[in-house]
């Protein structure tokens, strides 16, 4: 029994032969995703991009390669869905990209504008430089002024786009570095969280933002949306939103990649499917402080320019007087898209004016505004004022030198 012990078997003879010896077999299978991805590590391995940015990590089993999740935002896939349940990570996923965008593009070159009606994650990146403002619930005058500003930045471009014979964003950004004064944005992204709740709210916006996603990509405006399902997308939205991702969904029937391989994906936060049906792990985008210390900068300082609103309160003597050069007629309001002055001509324009509103909405005031701006700007034997004020709110113009006849009662 001694001696047979010390004779190896033939198995162990082989083994004992070619332990050490040549290289060790290729893993067929890799391990599982990792269910945290750091967006540090994703931002060294993958080179700069225009537009191009490293998301998370996806699975090519037949390739047998886990490798980076790059987003295309430069072509067709310039705008993009992500679709997903609750709480699979929708909100963190919006992070991600902004910051990874933030990471690779200075403010001068590209700037973000976030509508959050989802977890308030997005309000986290709002002192990015790159981020002109993030509005949240219970801020319909912000959400309308934003949705306006950004019609008016397609709207300047495509002017422009015809006075200076330019074809695209590419033709765009060269005339910028060659220095040609043409505004302060560049590309633009508008990242609205819970798009469900947007249509709810602000459904007189839903037309506005499905005209942004058919005609803004080409003026570089892109759009980034969340949505708990595909269904909330109406057609029209959806047809135009070349980039999607899809994370965990509840019912795999609603699946926009298929129900196989939606049914298979576990119930990780981050975890999703690209459109070819891989399996994806989206990268978290670190600590507020982490993600504004790798945010690049320009080198003139220049930040996203800020959200404008249209002013409370506009007093006349913020209104310029009478001077040379200015057009014909009178200042009498401000204008939403450039916050630019109106100016009202009663004579070489339409020659009357009908103001129209609530009560206590300012009606009378833009009638004491417009007498003061035609006194300002005519001689008294010029133009005659005469006035019907049954209520009696305008008397302070019975001072004018202008006034012709002042009524206060029917007779």
């Amino acid at each position: 029994t001694f001696t047979a012990a010390l004779v190896p078997t033939d198995l162990e003879a082989l083994v004992g032969e070619t332990a050490g010896a040549g290289r060790p077999v290729h893993q067929v299978w890799l391990p599982p995703l990792a269910a945290t991805i750091p967006l540090d590590g994703l931002l060294q391995a993958v080179g700069p991009g225009w537009l191009r940015v490293p998301v998370g990590t996806v699975d090519r089993p037949v390739e047998q390669v886990q490798e980076p999740l790059v987003l295309d935002l430069s072509g067709a896939a310039g705008h993009l869905a992500v679709v997903g349940a609750p709480r699979t990570g929708k909100s963190t996923l919006l992070c991600t990209i902004v910051a990874a965008l933030s990471a690779t593009h200075s403010p001068d070159e590209l700037q973000l504008y976030g509508i959050d009606l989802g977890g308030g994650l997005l309000h986290r990146l709002g002192d990015l430089p790159h981020v002109g403002a993030v509005c949240g619930p219970r801020e319909p005058e912000r959400v309308h002024r934003l949705v306006r500003e950004l019609r008016s930045v397609v709207a300047e471009r495509e002017r422009r786009f015809r006075d200076l014979s330019v074809d695209s964003m590419t033709s765009w950004h060269e005339l910028r570095r060659a220095g040609l004064d043409l505004g302060g944005y560049g590309e633009v992204f508008l990242v609205i969280d819970n798009w469900g709740a947007f249509a709810r709210e602000l459904p007189e916006l839903e037309a506005e933002i499905a005209e942004l996603a058919a005609t803004g990509l080409h003026y570089g405006v892109h759009l980034i949306l969340a949505a708990n399902r595909w269904a909330e997308l109406r057609p029209g939205l959806r047809d135009n939103l070349g980039g999607r991702l899809e994370l965990r969904i509840n019912d795999p029937l609603e699946s926009d990649v298929g129900r196989a391989p939606a049914g298979a994906l576990p119930k990780l936060p981050g975890r999703g499917l690209t459109p070819a049906g891989l399996q994806f792990q989206a990268a978290l985008p670190g600590p507020s402080q982490a993600v504004l210390d790798r945010a690049m900068t320009s080198p003139d300082g220049a930040v996203a320019p800020p959200l404008r609103l249209l002013p409370a309160l506009v007093g006349e003597r913020a209104l310029p007087g009478p001077g040379p050069g200015q057009p014909a007629g009178f200042p009498f309001a401000v204008e939403e898209h450039r916050l630019e002055l109106v100016w009202l001509d009663l004579f070489q324009g339409p020659p009357h004016l009908l103001v129209l509103g609530d009560p206590e909405c300012g009606k009378t005031s833009v009638l004491r505004l417009i007498a003061h701006g035609l006194a300002a700007r005519y001689r008294p034997q010029d133009l005659a004022i005469l006035v019907v004020d049954l209520r009696r709110d305008l008397l302070d113009l019975t001072a004018l030198p202008h006034l012709a006849g002042y009524a206060c009662t029917a007779p």
